[in-house]
């Protein structure tokens, strides 16, 4: 008799396919255009497709049909010779200033897209003959919008450092509130008024902090605000953190994907977190593997779906109670999260209320209608394991899908915080004791507010209704423009040949002259001192001046006149005001290792070293600081990242914050924005070394890289194309769902005893027919050696010699009692359609000792490999 294989179970067999790569030669164009947008000459260029398969080139695909841009002449599609060909008219003014172009490519009739891009480079405007182009347009009015300096504040209405464009936009960093000529996220050139500190690149606006409390980060659609308004962090559109949906669908078409039975063993599968609600597909059979039932009746609904999966449909016989006590059901949880985030989609017969909450906290009523609505709770802290949930109205019917709870937030919804020692509240952002009221001060040194009321500090403050105060309070003003000095106020002029003067009597008096409300107060004045002025009777004793001594009509006249006065020119090349010491590139003033500059040039101060360039700069040497103390606040030209004093030869514009260490706590210039740690630029957000290259990993395992290609740190990466891969690449998919395990790769259930799956690759192709999840069934067992049946026919069709072929089955055994002395044998064999049970079947391979006779009953895997052989090649099948 010949043998037989005694099991009950299925053989699957899977084989693995590479992707398809698609690449073009030409993906973006830069058109030469004159200031006005207009291109002048004609321009064709060509860009071929290439389609390839693992090493194989693809040809028979499909350039399908394009939609062709305003301002394109024609885009002509050659699929002989799989090129594409773009055609621009001389002379053509209507094309946009940058745009992109979807390419259809079919392959099997399936259909892929390539992006191509284009923008233009502009010539500059032609400016008038003997004319500075670079002059702000701000310069020629700085001598009746004054800057006051004194020996502790500098105040002035516009500060810019960087330079001007030659289109009229700039390029750096401006403090003030005035008009600017900007490019809108048309490429259109329009006058924005700016109110606070703003950034501009190439005439763009990249950041700005206003006086209404709003900050911004980036640019267009590309951007990250905070609105003082509402007290929230807005994203531009094409910035998304879009988890749900898509981590839910990636879930299921692994799970559809994987082996036939994956479902019976995986209750669920998360990417980034983990869903902490068992069968939250209700892909079940009972509503009692799902959740429980009090007052009201529910059945799996597999008509009325979402986004193709089932849901549940609950009758409300008797509305829910308050806080949904009874007449309710509920989930629930596989473990007690905290903080809890709960989100479920539902749809209702008629509009209503749905009372839910976690655990005992957090009960809310959220209104449903008679569409799919998602609801939301974030940030609950429970006090049991339950998400519990009813309607408010009898009679009505409602259906639930895609429940998700998380142990953290579902959506980005910041109201306080804390970034490098600053703390952030829905109001203000602070360091030291908080602030935010009109008209006052902090209440120590170090401590600043900026908040919806303005911004303020120990000694002085700008509200934000126009009002505000320095020097303690002694110098303030009001939104009108009227500025009031206290009686405390002197203006200290130093500047004079010697220190002291001798008077008639000997007298040694120091050369101090103070100005204040009352007068004018010197230490010695004599007639060989006054060249020119006008003093009244009422300020110079009696009989001190005659009138012999002075001609009043012939001064006025002549010397001291409005022409005169109205003609005078600052030309002070160096000099000392207030305690500020002034240099031809440089003002500054420097006090026991603490630096404010204001330079003018790129180079280094021969005066104050290496402590700042072009800009300003607040610095303060480390033996002076604790730790996590500010060391450098700097606003134009920047030293390089987390360096003190480093210049590149490059040069870097913009705003940052250092603490002490050297370390970048807030930067911001033309190459993106560094924020604690984290970099933003026009594509990316990123910590660690950015890599926004698609299809790649970063470089290090604290490396972060939010992208326009995807996300991607050390190990895993999400494409923005929809493909991916996590464990280092092992486990990878494509723009399809195809998911591919490498050899490496294994699955250990943990219902197994003893076997592992040595290889499963998902996506294969299964050579045995008829295999599903129902068990074949045999119950002839007699004790004999060598019973067997055949249940499956396996086709060699597609097999080539040296081929690995993966054998896989499950054994279900029930009442096996061993004789005495005796083991059960399992073993494999197969007969083909031309070798019968010879060489070319299935090898006889035996698995030992596979059965727990302590258990009499169970369930084992059985998996083994072998390779393919010209003899089993001579076989169409094999049984």
């Amino acid at each position: 008799m010949a043998k037989q294989l005694i099991a009950r179970g299925q053989i699957t067999v899977y084989t693995q396919n590479d992707a398809y790569n698609i690449n073009q030669s030409l993906n973006e164009y830069i058109f030469t255009a004159n200031n006005n947008g207009t291109i002048p000459n004609a321009v064709s260029f060509t860009s071929a497709i290439k389609v390839t398969l693992g090493d194989k080139n693809i040809t028979n695909f499909t350039i399908g049909n394009i939609t062709i841009p305003t301002g394109f002449s024609a885009i002509t599609v050659n699929n002989t010779t799989k090129t594409i060909t773009y055609l621009i008219a001389a002379n053509t003014s209507n094309l946009a200033d940058n745009g992109n172009i979807s390419i259809p490519v079919i392959i099997n009739n399936e259909t892929y897209h390539l992006s191509f891009v284009w923008s233009k480079s502009k010539q500059g405007i032609v400016g008038s003959a003997g004319v500075d182009a670079n002059l702000l347009d701000w310069v020629s009015d700085w001598d009746t919008n004054k800057t006051v300096i004194s020996s502790q504040s500098v105040i002035t209405p516009k500060i810019f450092a960087g330079i001007k464009n030659i289109n009229g936009t700039i390029t750096g960093t401006a403090i003030g509130r005035f008009p600017l000529d900007t490019m809108n996220p048309s490429g259109q050139i329009t006058t924005e008024t700016i109110d606070g500190i703003y950034g501009f690149k190439d005439g763009y606006k990249t950041f700005f902090v206003d006086n209404s409390g709003n900050a911004q980060l980036g640019r267009a659609n590309q951007h990250i605000k905070y609105n003082a308004d509402t007290g929230k962090v807005e994203f531009g559109s094409e910035i998304s953190l879009n988890w749900l949906i898509p981590i839910q669908t990636a879930k299921n078409e692994a799970i559809n994907t994987a082996v036939i039975d994956a479902t019976q063993k995986i209750a669920s599968i998360q990417i980034g977190t983990r869903n902490y609600i068992r069968n939250s597909t209700f892909e079940v059979s009972k509503i009692s593997d799902v959740l429980k039932i009090e007052g009201v009746t529910a059945v799996i609904d597999t008509q009325e779906k979402y986004l193709g999966y089932n849901s549940i449909k609950i009758t409300q016989n008797i509305a829910t109670t308050e806080n949904a006590a009874a007449y309710r059901v509920y989930f629930n949880a596989l473990k007690l999260c905290s903080p809890a985030s709960f989100s479920m989609w539902v749809k209702a017969s008629a509009t209503t209320s749905l009372c839910i909450r976690i655990g005992g906290k957090g009960t809310v009523d959220k209104a449903i209608d008679t569409e799919w609505r998602l609801i939301k709770l974030e940030n609950i802290t429970p006090n049991s394991l339950v998400v519990l949930f009813g309607v408010t109205n009898s009679g009505i019917t409602y259906n639930i899908a895609l429940p998700m709870l998380v142990e953290e937030s579902l959506t980005l919804k910041v109201e306080k915080g804390k970034i490098g020692g600053w703390n952030i509240v829905s109001d203000s952002i602070y360091i030291g004791t908080k602030r935010n009221v009109y008209g006052i001060f902090t209440d120590e040194q170090g401590s600043i507010t900026i908040g919806t009321n303005g911004i303020r500090g120990y000694k002085w403050r700008l509200d934000a209704s126009g009002n505000g105060a320095i020097a303690g309070g002694n110098i303030s003003w009001d939104k009108a423009g009227n500025i009031t000095f206290a009686e405390s106020v002197k203006l200290n002029w130093t500047s004079y040949t010697d220190n002291l003067i001798t008077t008639n009597n000997k007298n040694i008096l120091p050369k101090l002259t103070q100005i204040t409300s009352t007068g004018i107060y010197t230490g010695a004045l004599n007639a060989s001192q006054i060249t020119a002025g006008i003093i009244s009777a009422d300020r110079i004793a009696a009989n001190s001046i005659t009138s012999a001594k002075l001609d009043a009509v012939s001064i006025k006249a002549n010397i001291i006149n409005t022409d005169y006065i109205n003609g005078l020119s600052c030309t002070f090349t160096k000099g000392t005001i207030g305690g500020w010491n002034i240099i031809s590139d440089t003002i500054y003033q420097k006090t026991s290792g603490r630096y404010i500059l204001f330079r003018a040039t790129e180079g280094y101060s021969s005066v104050v070293s290496t402590y700042g360039k072009r800009g300003l700069t607040i610095y303060t040497e480390d033996q002076y600081l604790s730790e996590g103390a500010v060391k450098i606040v700097q606003m134009g030209m920047l030293a390089d990242k987390n360096t003190a004093q480093t210049y590149s030869s490059t040069s870097s514009y913009g705003f940052r914050i250092m603490l002490k260490g050297s370390k970048d706590a807030f930067r911001a210039d033309q190459y993106g924005v560094l924020l604690a740690g984290w970099n933003v630029d026009q594509e990316s957000l990123y910590r660690g070394t950015k890599s926004n290259l698609s299809y790649t990993f970063t470089d290090a395992g604290a490396s972060v890289t939010i992208g326009t290609r995807g996300i991607r740190g050390y190990k895993w990466r999400l494409e923005s194309d929809g493909a991916g891969a996590i464990a280092g690449g092992n486990i990878s998919w494509n723009t399809l769902g195809k998911v591919t395990f490498a050899e490496s790769v294994s699955l250990n259930w943990t219902k197994y005893t003893d076997d592992k799956v040595n290889s499963i690759n998902i996506g294969a192709r299964n050579y045995a027919l008829e295999t599903s999840n129902a068990w074949t069934i045999y119950t002839d067992l007699a004790n004999v050696f060598n019973q067997c049946i055949l249940p499956y026919k396996v086709l060699t069709d597609t097999w080539k010699k040296n081929d690995t072929i993966i054998v896989t089955f499950d054994y279900k055994y029930s009442n096996i009692v061993a004789n005495a002395g005796q083991n059960c044998e399992i073993a494999i064999q197969g007969s083909g359609n031309v070798t019968e049970w010879g060489i070319g079947g299935f090898n006889y391979t035996s698995f030992i000792d596979k059965i727990d006779f302590e258990k009499k009953s169970g369930t084992i895997r059985i998996s083994y490999s072998f390779i393919v052989t010209a003899d089993h090649l001579k076989n169409s099948f094999i049984m």
